[in-house]
Order: structure tokens, then C-alpha cells, then sequence
């Protein structure tokens, strides 16, 4: 199972759950935990030097290792700090991303960079938006772009967004959580420091690909 079905199959699993939706961050990190759990074991006890090869390409979230991409999802903007995640062929990063998201690895190079190992966003906070609640769903946008079409995750928490601002140089207000309810072909769910924006299929492409044409038209 790849990750992408993983990632689906958490997210059938906390709807059917009943869990109240201000727990549904919570419970799909669990959940994804616990199905791949199986197989992280099952790959452990396998026979050392047998493989076996996929029959078709890789789905959306489970890019070749090999090629550097890390399938693991990149934070707030920054992948995570252990070197296993650490983006190490630029080009296959981009390769992927422009793949899965239909926008070609130049414009995306326009918006995105790497350094030491990880994904940016090199843009001002002017160039986000003229307003606080544009900039914060501008950042929400970006970031969940790369999570959904390089590692095929489609939740980011709230307290990304506020870390990404940061980086980039701004500071976020209360309105923050507030201002994720607009992020186009996103949901909201969850609450308090647990709330999160997941990625809608089929609703979230179009609105990517019109703000990577916003942002890179000048």
C-alpha cells in the first residue's frame, strides 16, 4: 500500500469513526499510524536481499526515494529536520511536484526553493497579498500544495501556516484559524491548536494553479 492509499484509508476511517470533528486532526494521525504500522513490521521481517517491483509508476505521495524527494511531508514549509526527509536531486523534487500539480517546474521554481535540503516559499509578504487574511491563505495554499501533489498528505495544521509566516517575515494575528475557513479547495476540520485545513480531490487543483499564475505573472 502506498501512501496515498494510506492517507485515504485513515481519512475513511475517521469519518466512520463518529469522532467528534474537533478531534479529526487527532484521530487521523492516529490512524495513519496504525495502518502503517503493519507494514513498516512486515518490511522488517522480509528475507535481506529479496525485492519486489511495482507494476506501475508511483501514485501521488510515493515519489522514489532514490530520486531525493522525500515522501515524508515537509512542515511548515521546511521539511522536517532528520536527514532522511532532506531533499537531496532539486530537480526530481521539481520533476514531481510539476507532474502531479499540471504547473511546469519553472513557474513553480518561481514561487518555491530549496535550501539545505528543503522546500521554501521565496516570496515577500507583499507579494502574498494587500491583506493579512490573502497573505495567511496564500502561505495555507502554497504549503498544502506541495504536502498534497509531492507526499500526497492532505491535511496541514494551522500552526504550520503561522511558522511559514514567520519564515517569510511576517507575524500572523488571532484571525489566523479564522482565515483558513476561505482557503479555496480546502476544508476546514478540527479545533484549538489541532485545527487543520485538508485538501478537497477535485476542487483544490484549480485554485492552485490560478494562484501560481497570480503569483508569478509580473
Amino acid at each position: 500500500m502506498d501512501v496515498k492509499q494510506v492517507l485515504a484509508d485513515a481519512w475513511e476511517a475517521v469519518e466512520g469513526s463518529g469522532v467528534p470533528e474537533g478531534l479529526h486532526a487527532v484521530a487521523f494521525e492516529q490512524a495513519v499510524r496504525l495502518i502503517a504500522r503493519p507494514e513498516a513490521s512486515s518490511a522488517q521481517g522480509s528475507t535481506p536481499g529479496s525485492t519486489e517491483a511495482s507494476p506501475s509508476a508511483p501514485s501521488r505521495g510515493a515519489t522514489n526515494p532514490s530520486k531525493g524527494v522525500p515522501v515524508r511531508k515537509p512542515g511548515n514549509g521546511i521539511a522536517p529536520s532528520d536527514d532522511a526527509s532532506l531533499i537531496h536531486d532539486e530537480d526530481a523534487f521539481f520533476e514531481t511536484f510539476a507532474s502531479e500539480s499540471h504547473v511546469d517546474a519553472e513557474t513553480l521554481r518561481r514561487v518555491y526553493y530549496v535550501k539545505d535540503g528543503r522546500i521554501r516559499i521565496g516570496l515577500t509578504k507583499r507579494a502574498l497579498g494587500k491583506t493579512e487574511a490573502d497573505s495567511n491563505r496564500t502561505v495555507a495554499t502554497l504549503l498544502a500544495g506541495v504536502r498534497w501533489y509531492v507526499n500526497g498528505d492532505p491535511a496541514l495544521k494551522i500552526g504550520e501556516v503561522r511558522d511559514a509566516a514567520g519564515v517569510i517575515g511576517y507575524q500572523v494575528s488571532r484571525n489566523l484559524s479564522k482565515h483558513l475557513e476561505g482557503v479555496s479547495g480546502t476544508q476546514a476540520v478540527g479545533s484549538g491548536n489541532d485545527k487543520a485545513i485538508r485538501v478537497q480531490r477535485g476542487r483544490f487543483d484549480e485554485p492552485f494553479q490560478q494562484l501560481i499564475d497570480r503569483l508569478t505573472a509580473a
